[in-house]
C-alpha cells in the first residue's frame, strides 16, 4: 500500500514502551528508499530528536496511522548528540549509526544532513514541499508531497500542485519522471513538459495530501 511521507508526520511511533511522533525521513536520492526517520520523544529526552534507521522499523500501517519501532529507552540511553557525531570521509551511508540524538525538531535536519550523509546522498522528507516544480526553463507548479510503499519504504511518486499555472489541480507523477528533487530553496527538475503534466489526470483539488487521497493514487496505479 503507498501512504503519503507527508502524512507519515502525522503517525505514532509505537517503541516497545514509549510513544513518540514522526518529525522528519531522510531518503537516499539514489535508491529513493526511507533510511531514516526523525522522532520526538517529547520531555523523556530533555526535547531531544532521536534519528532511527530503517533496520529499526517494524511496520508502517497507513490504515492504523501508525509506525512500529523495534526499539526500548534502554536503547536511547548515552547516545550522543549529533552535533558531536561526525563521519570520515569515504564512509557509506551504511556506517552511519542506527540511532543519534538530535539536538530539536528544528534543526535535525539541517545537522544530520550536513554531518551524516555523505556526498549529500539523504534529503529531508519535509523539506521537499514548497520546491517549484520545473522543466528547463517552465514553471509547473509546486511540490507537495511524495508517496512511498509501506511494504519496501520506496518513494515511488511524486505530487505537484500545478495551481500556479492550472486551475487548483494536483498531479502525481511516477519517480522515474522526475530529474532531481529539490526543496524550499532549490527547484525540483521534471522530465516532461506543461502539456504532458496537462494531459495527466487530475485526482484531488484539495491542497494537501492525505491518507486516503494517497489510497485513491495506488489504486489509479494498479499497486494493489
Amino acid at each position: 500500500m503507498l501512504f503519503s511521507v507527508n502524512d507519515l508526520f502525522g503517525f505514532l511511533a509505537q517503541a516497545e514502551d514509549f510513544k513518540a511522533s514522526i518529525v522528519d525521513a531522510f531518503i537516499d536520492r539514489k535508491t529513493m528508499k526511507i533510511k531514516h526517520l526523525a522522532i520526538d520523544t517529547g520531555g523523556m529526552l530533555s526535547n531531544h530528536t532521536v534519528v532511527v534507521a530503517a533496520d529499526k522499523i517494524g511496520k508502517i500501517d497507513p490504515d492504523d496511522r501508525s509506525v512500529t519501532l523495534q526499539l526500548n529507552k534502554a536503547d536511547l540511553e548515552n547516545l550522543e548528540v549529533i552535533e558531536k557525531v561526525g563521519l570520515d570521509d569515504g564512509l557509506q551511508l551504511s556506517d552511519i549509526p542506527s540511532l543519534l540524538l538530535g539536538p530539536s525538531s528544528k534543526d535535525v535536519a539541517a545537522t544530520f544532513l550536513e554531518k551524516n550523509a555523505p556526498d549529500g546522498r539523504l534529503f529531508s522528507a519535509r523539506s521537499v514541499s514548497g520546491s517549484v516544480a520545473c522543466h528547463g526553463a517552465d514553471k509547473l507548479g509546486k511540490v507537495i508531497g511524495l508517496l512511498a510503499g509501506s511494504a519496501d519504504l520506496t518513494v515511488s511518486h511524486l505530487a505537484v500542485d500545478t495551481g500556479v499555472v492550472l486551475p487548483e489541480t494536483q498531479r502525481v507523477l511516477p519517480i522515474n519522471l522526475v530529474e532531481t528533487v529539490g526543496d524550499a530553496d532549490t527547484k525540483t527538475v521534471l522530465t516532461i513538459d506543461a502539456a504532458t503534466l496537462d494531459a495527466s489526470p487530475q485526482l484531488e483539488n484539495t491542497t494537501a495530501l492525505d491518507r486516503h487521497w494517497a489510497d485513491k493514487v495506488a489504486t489509479y496505479y494498479g499497486v494493489f
